[in-house]
């Protein structure tokens, strides 16, 4: 891999997870764990209202545990995430 391409990543994974989640209006969250060379890759998807789905996050743990959702859900709600009328979640595990 080249320094370009490893530097261009990790500024577009920077702006991803401080991207402002206030323009967004979710009616469920996804949340699932997947495997990845021996460690979970916990992802998380927002359901609009028009039914698109939209990476929110993901964090590698090394298993599905309660301490690292509620950090990813912690950073969302930092970000932005309108949760006061409420929303549908949906975790596998």
């Amino acid at each position: 891999m080249s320094n370009q391409f490893i530097e261009q990543s990790s500024e577009k994974l920077a702006e991803f997870e401080k991207r402002s989640l206030h323009p967004y209006e979710f009616v469920g969250i996804f949340i699932d764990g997947k495997s990845l060379a021996k460690e979970q890759i916990i992802i998380v998807l927002g359901v609009s209202e028009t039914g698109e789905k939209i990476p929110l996050g993901f964090a590698q743990s090394y298993t599905e545990n309660s301490e690292s959702i509620k950090n990813i859900l912690t950073e969302l709600i930092d970000r932005g995430l309108a949760y006061e009328t409420g929303l549908l979640f949906i975790v596998d595990g």
